[in-house]
């Protein structure tokens, strides 16, 4: 499902947490998201980032975001990421906590942590408080057989490593995360049982060059 849930971004908080935050340049904290969750924003004061805490609209430190750029070229399935920065810092400490970036892919099979707000089953409703599962790498073959198309490199998959447990609508934007460090975003969960079956990710790593370069007058 490619529907993002409320857009709520947590920076990061007690376990389960979303830690899809960087600071891109030495100027200002951002977080990164799927460029389709922001797709039917209309600029940046529809925005804004909350930090230190697992409920979705309750307690922790909300800054409204002054800045938002998605990639020039997502569409649908590919270079789905967006950059949104606010400005000032969040006080950063036990609760609140930068991310780093993957600059390199994570391997398959190894697992990783997931977090988001959205369903538990096509039949449930969304969270209010941030849940997280673990999943497993999957290789860019597999993916392929699974979806029926080209998997390019500036995507992962990942699969649910239990039953019921797989990604699914309100968890777009998501963050996948291994040792603190930023490995993915959710683009698509299945919401399926079948541990053998990807959900989509974008993967970080591939764009890590330009997030780290970017600046408030350049396109991610």
């Amino acid at each position: 499902m490619l529907l993002c849930n409320r857009l709520a971004i947590a920076i990061e908080g007690k376990e389960p947490m979303v830690p899809s935050v960087e600071r891109p340049s030495s100027e200002t904290d951002g977080a990164l998201t799927a460029a389709h969750c922001v797709a039917g924003s209309s600029g940046p004061a529809d925005l804004s980032l909350r930090a230190g805490t697992v409920s979705h609209e309750l307690a922790g430190w909300v800054i409204g975001v002054d800045f938002i750029k998605a990639h020039p070229e997502a569409k649908l399935w590919r270079n789905d990421i967006a950059l949104l920065r606010v400005p000032r810092d969040f006080p950063f400490g036990t609760e609140v906590q930068a991310v780093a970036l993957a600059e390199s892919p994570i391997t398959p099979g190894y697992s990783a942590t997931v977090a988001g707000w959205g369903r538990t089953n096509v039949n449930e409703s969304f969270s209010w408080s941030l849940l997280n599962t673990t999943v497993t790498v999957s290789t860019s073959s597999k993916c392929e057989k699974d979806f029926g198309f080209n998997i390019t490199s500036d995507i992962l998959c990942a699969r649910p490593k239990t039953p019921s447990t797989d990604i699914c609508e309100g968890d777009g934007g998501g963050a996948l995360t291994k040792h603190g460090i930023l490995y993915g975003i959710v683009i698509y969960g299945r919401c399926l049982d079948d541990v053998s079956q990807n959900s989509l990710y974008v993967n970080v790593s591939y764009f890590y060059n330009r997030i780290t370069e970017a600046t408030a007058l350049e396109p991610l």
